[in-house]
């Protein structure tokens, strides 16, 4: 693009757009099965029956086929008929092939593709037989992996056995510490008294074992709360945590039920709303002091309320310090505060009310006694909306925020192995073939190491070996490292399934085990991933799929009119993490009012009526590399689009989208509406 162009006033801001990955590689001949399309166009759609297990359903199915001299695959996954669709150019024969299953053989078939009376549709069936009477069990995991009660409090705990059709399910239960928590035959854990107990799953069948770390915590103080002061004729919002103080160490906000005080039986005050609002009519003057039983404690909490009749002023106006903000999980960066700025100064703010439309995400942690300052905190990647409302009838939203919680992108392990090339450290996420696989070790302990090299989710390594790790610092920069090549460690062969992971995990201990050493801090097992493919040059846009939703009370649904039909941009030559001048793309408005693009604009398109955007013919197609997706927003809109990405853990904002081979993009925009300016 040339020069800098300026906007002008017709234009409106481009706002960047979240990125919702959901990724799904597909073939130029599994698109259609994809997207239920018919068999038209050369195509044969070939219905694949799989029996004889359990569960039919979710079988990964592997279809190929020798189109043009090269062979092709195509990939599907049984329906809960157990049956699963390709959509196969007609012609040639293809070779079908289920998904390995412990103790069964893998079946297999040969399909001639040809067209018979019209009929577009063909049938195969795959059978999965028996192979081996008993099958062992090969280990086993136990979810979750550590959990925090308080005294009293169950926890369920779950186990996997691997594989997942073992012939013996059997586990059975232990805790070390029973006297701080025990376990039933089924896993139930129950907190008996503060402290900490690993509670163990050992099997039946090999005795493998996994454990849960439980932590048993005590409230040892409840914090003193600041009084409160009401007019009479208000309703007032009663604090629903109260900070209280564990026995080892740090904070946890307690909820709290309130009673009425003695003296407000000549009163005119009565609690409302499950007894989280005092309703002070107009007569009710003087100081109440209302006690609160506080969860998972004897100890309880005190209040004062003083009532005065000084007048109370309405909010007319009130505005939050953010409308977007990031939260981010690993280090001390998982916490902000949000303010709110009301009009007329002295307004009554006591009744007002702080949520949040995602707490499994972002949590309200604390609130300020004015109810002006709110304490946010993220607890787990996603999306929520923080509001702060009036208790009228419906509620009356005063303003929002829109927060984004992702990994945090400055949390890295002091010892770790990453895939790269073999003379360059920058780590690799794709490959062009297995020999180009170097492993870089840093910070390992010296030691030997077994290799192990998998295709996740399935039980059998795709090649083992075993390397001597002897760390140098050959860089003088106090760091050590040590490179081997892959392949020729461990002989590892590939899958059919050119979109899959290949995992490479190395432990001084060959049973690979999870968890961190207690000693050291580090991974018992060092983990990484990669793929093996060759890019192809271009994508269609039939591939990039944006849909476009608007939070309308903390809900998502279809966008309103004023959504629809604004503009969508896909913009190509993008420096992933600075792209923030966006505006840079558009030159002008034209002809009534349609925006004129610069050269960097591969992709324009609009939000239809259903929400997904309908893209225009591009001038060309898409290649692979990086873009930025930008949205004409209508005035007092805002989007997740600058918030970083909950799915990934580098900190890349939602609006980046990387563009590889065959490998369609999903995207969700997520819209809010502020208000009209």
């Amino acid at each position: 693009m040339n020069g800098n162009p300026k906007i002008t006033q017709k234009s409106k801001s481009l706002v960047a757009f979240i990125l919702v990955l959901s990724v799904l590689v597909l073939s130029p001949g599994s698109i259609a099965s994809a997207s239920g399309s018919g068999g038209s166009g050369g195509l044969v759609t070939l219905a694949v029956t799989v029996s004889g297990l359990a569960n039919n359903s979710g079988i990964a199915i592997t279809a190929e086929k020798e189109i043009d001299g090269i062979l092709t695959f195509y990939f599907s996954t049984t329906n809960a008929s157990g049956v699963a669709i390709f959509k196969i150019p007609f012609g040639g024969t293809v070779h079908v092939t289920g998904e390995p299953i412990s103790g069964y053989s893998t079946p297999s078939a040969d399909v001639v593709l040809r067209q018979l009376k019209g009929n577009l549709s063909l049938n195969c069936e795959l059978q999965y037989v028996i192979s081996v009477e008993t099958i062992p069990v090969t280990g086993v995991s136990v979810a979750p992996e550590s959990k925090s009660l308080f005294i009293d409090q169950t926890v369920q705990l779950e186990t996997t056995i691997e594989p997942l059709n073992a012939s013996n399910q059997a586990v059975n239960w232990s805790s070390d510490h029973p006297a701080i928590a025990t376990v039933d035959l089924n896993g139930l854990v129950t907190a008996v008294a503060g402290g900490t107990a690993q509670i163990t799953a050992t099997t039946a069948d090999g005795a493998l074992t996994d454990s849960c770390a439980i932590s048993v915590l005590v409230i040892e103080s409840v914090s003193t709360l600041t009084d409160m002061d009401a007019a009479p004729g208000s309703i007032l919002a009663l604090p629903q945590t109260v900070m209280t103080n564990l026995s080892s160490g740090g904070t946890y906000p307690a909820f709290v039920t309130w009673t009425l005080p003695a003296n407000a039986e000549n009163a005119s005050i009565s609690l409302v709303e499950s007894i989280q609002y005092l309703n002070l009519e107009t007569d009710a003057t003087g100081t109440y002091a209302l006690i609160g039983d506080v969860e998972y404690t004897t100890d309880t909490a005190a209040l004062n309320i003083n009532v005065s009749t000084a007048p109370v002023l309405p909010i007319q106006t009130a505005d939050l310090s953010s409308d977007t903000l990031s939260l981010y999980i690993g280090l001390d960066r998982d916490t902000a505060l949000l303010t709110l700025t009301v009009r007329p100064e002295g307004a009554d703010t006591s009744a007002l009310i702080w949520r949040s439309s995602n707490e499994s995400a972002v949590q309200i942690f604390s609130v300020t006694a004015d109810n002006k300052t709110a304490t946010i905190k993220g607890v787990a990647p996603g999306v929520a909306t923080i509001s702060v409302l009036l208790p009228t009838t419906p509620e009356t939203t005063l303003d929002t925020c829109l927060v984004s919680v992702a990994p945090d992108p400055l949390l890295t392990d002091a010892a770790f192995i990453v895939a790269t090339l073999a003379d360059d450290p920058a780590p690799v996420d794709q490959f062009a073939k297995r020999e180009d696989v170097y492993i870089r070790c840093y910070d390992l302990p010296d030691g030997d190491y077994h290799i192990r090299v998998t295709d996740k989710g399935k039980s059998t390594p795709l090649g083992t070996g075993e390397v001597v790790v002897d760390g140098t610092d050959s860089n003088n920069d106090g760091v050590m490292e040590f490179l081997y090549n892959l392949f020729i460690e461990t002989g590892f062969t590939l899958t059919s399934n050119y979109s899959v992971s290949y995992f490479i995990e190395m432990s001084t201990d060959a049973s690979f085990p999870a968890g961190d050493d207690e000693v050291t801090g580090l991974p018992k097992t060092f983990v990484d991933n990669f793929k093996i493919t060759s890019p192809v040059p271009t994508l269609p846009k039939e591939y990039v799929y944006i849909l476009v939703q608007e939070e309308i009370g903390g809900r998502e649904g279809l966008p309103s009119d004023k959504i629809i039909g604004h503009h969508v941009i896909l913009c190509r030559e993008i420096d992933l993490g600075t792209a923030a001048e966006y505006e840079d793309y558009i030159l002008q408005y034209g002809p009534e009012g349609h925006p004129v693009f610069s050269d960097e604009v591969k992709l324009t398109g609009h939000v239809g009526e259903d929400g997904w955007v309908d893209w225009d013919i591009p001038k060309e197609t898409l290649k692979i590399g990086g873009y930025i997706l930008l949205m004409e927003l209508p005035g007092g809109y805002i989007s997740n689009l600058n918030l970083p990405n909950p799915e990934t853990d580098d900190g890349s904002l939602l609006k980046e989208i990387h563009i590889t081979r065959n490998t369609p993009v999903y995207r969700n925009i997520i819209v809010s509406n502020q208000g009209t300016p």
